[in-house]
């Protein structure tokens, strides 16, 4: 998916949004601002995906402030949120019919927790169990897992990958021969995963941690590592969570299965999936 218009004007918010949260003085806003603005100019935007354009304007704060990663205090936070709940959502899963079901549910519903789209969110427990799946090719999935070997989840944002690891584990309690690789951003990208992340979540318990060699919130396959490359090619199953992977992987030819919440009129009118749908799809079904 390219940039349209219409993206251009969030993307510069999530640079406000990212001042903001820093407390920069008003000076320095107006000269990251400017700069935003001077670079965007430079690129045919049409080229681009999304999370391409966004990582051009982005490095710009780093560059200003000195500031390797703007949100790491709200990661943390987002992380620990969830995991001081995770008695309360693990014993959910646990006592419900379904468990893979239960935590794919949940990780399908901590996609809310983010920081790069129009949306920020409300932690609300109700709504994570009254979660309503419009597109749901989860018996497809769980097909799928008989004949799985390697499973490549690439992950998305802070909070949300705490359900992933919910998620993950129940993977590996009924699939316990299939090698599970959760792949995070090699530097900072707004409020997604990085190593040092996933590392704090203690996700490496059930899955083994790679970078992809991204710095956006998205993954451009030509761009990642020859680790990446190698394990992509080679699963047998993908994961891809949130709207920024889909942004990129969605013209990919290989099967993937999309785990994201459709937050904005522009992923709505590119897939023909409704705004505010939550998906857990393969690329055949979207």
């Amino acid at each position: 998916m390219k940039v349209k218009r219409e993206c251009i004007s969030c993307i510069l918010n999530q640079i406000i949004r990212v001042s903001d949260f820093l407390n920069l003085d008003e000076t320095k806003k107006d000269i990251i601002m400017q700069k935003a603005l001077a670079r965007s100019a430079k690129y045919d935007y049409k080229k681009l995906t999304p999370p391409e354009f966004s990582e051009l304007l982005y490095d710009i704060v780093i560059e200003e402030t000195k500031t390797y990663d703007p949100y790491a205090s709200l990661k943390k936070d987002q992380n620990d949120m969830i995991l001081k709940l995770a008695e309360v959502f693990e014993s959910k899963i646990n006592n419900s019919d379904n468990p893979l079901f239960k935590a794919a549910s949940y990780a399908l519903a901590g996609n809310i927790i983010d920081y790069g789209g129009v949306q920020t969110f409300d932690l609300n427990l109700d709504d994570f169990d009254k979660l309503k799946i419009d597109i749901n090719d989860f018996d497809k999935f769980r097909d799928k897992l008989n004949n799985c070997k390697i499973l490549l989840y690439i992950a998305d944002n802070a909070g949300e990958a705490v359900f992933d690891k919910f998620f993950i584990k129940q993977i590996k309690k009924l699939y316990k021969n299939i090698d599970i690789y959760y792949a995070v951003k090699s530097k900072p990208a707004i409020n997604d995963m990085t190593k040092k992340d996933a590392e704090y979540i203690n996700i490496g318990e059930f899955t083994t941690i790679i970078e992809s060699g991204m710095g956006m919130a998205g993954t451009v396959i030509k761009k990642t590592t020859d680790e990446f490359k190698n394990i992509y090619k080679n699963a047998d199953l993908v994961i891809s969570k949130g709207q920024g992977n889909f942004e990129t992987l969605d013209t990919e030819k290989r099967e993937i299965l999309f785990i994201f919440k459709v937050k904005c009129k522009i992923v709505s009118d590119h897939s023909g999936i409704k705004q505010g749908s939550n998906v857990f799809a393969f690329n055949s079904s979207i």
